[in-house]
């Protein structure tokens, strides 16, 4: 197994630090059991033995099951299903680390999703049916959130004055946005301009569009806002 590389950015990685400190540790040991293309067998039992050797009779099952669901839900890892048993994908891969394989050893996520949609009224063996379909239906749901996610995210992108570090912006974060609603996610940006040109801030002292879009607008929510008072005006003794 190749070496993985794991990068001084997890420090600060908003995803990492909404982890327990078990969920964490299965992270990283995720990155080194999966294949070159960051792709893993996501049943609870392959992921038990091969993530925890030595410690196969402490971990149970239900532990893989609770620590792989916080990475789903932090957008770090997708499940998928093709031919009726479960992949994972962790979602950054490409971006930190190296494919040296030419082929990976499992289905890709579009192969998941190809072949669930057109088979998924087809008979899979040792997978019931209600199992089968719910699963399908949860990965369609998660395609669907993250793309709704993103439509908003950039039309919120396109309000804001200073588009600088979209990309710092990440999967899970847009989905926090998208769960405030885009009204009242308009009100924190209108009241941000409004401060800014209360404080004749020139638009390149304006906080960069990453910055309030990952912490800079909560101070805008509707519960935490607070008008600032006009200022006095300056009066010169002659």
């Amino acid at each position: 197994m190749p070496n993985r590389i794991i990068k001084e950015s997890v420090t600060t990685s908003n995803e990492i630090d909404c982890l327990t400190a078990e969920e964490e540790r299965f992270f990283y040991r995720l990155i080194v059991v999966c294949d070159d293309y960051g792709r893993m067998d996501a049943r609870s039992s392959i992921l038990r033995a091969k993530c925890f050797p030595l410690k196969i009779d402490s971990i149970k099952d239900k532990d893989i099951e609770k620590w792989l669901d916080a990475l789903i839900k932090q957008d770090l890892v997708e499940v998928y299903i093709v031919g009726g048993k479960k992949y994972l994908q962790m979602s950054t891969w490409g971006k930190h680390q190296q494919k040296r394989a030419k082929y990976s050893k499992y289905p890709s996520p579009d192969e998941g999703m190809k072949s669930d949609a057109i088979n998924c009224n087809q008979e899979i063996p040792n997978v019931p049916e209600n199992t089968r379909i719910r699963e399908y239906e949860n990965t369609i749901t998660r395609a669907t959130e993250k793309k709704e996610a993103e439509a908003l995210f950039d039309y919120l992108w396109d309000l804001y004055p200073r588009k600088k570090g979209k990309g710092s912006v990440t999967g899970s974060q847009k989905k926090k946005l998208k769960d405030l609603g885009k009204e009242h996610l308009e009100r924190c940006i209108k009241r941000f301009k409004q401060d800014m040109a209360a404080e004749s801030r020139p638009l390149d002292k304006y906080p960069y569009g990453s910055t309030f879009f990952n912490s800079g607008y909560i101070d805008y929510l509707d519960a935490n806002y607070q008008e600032q008072e006009p200022r006095a005006p300056n009066l010169r003794m002659l």
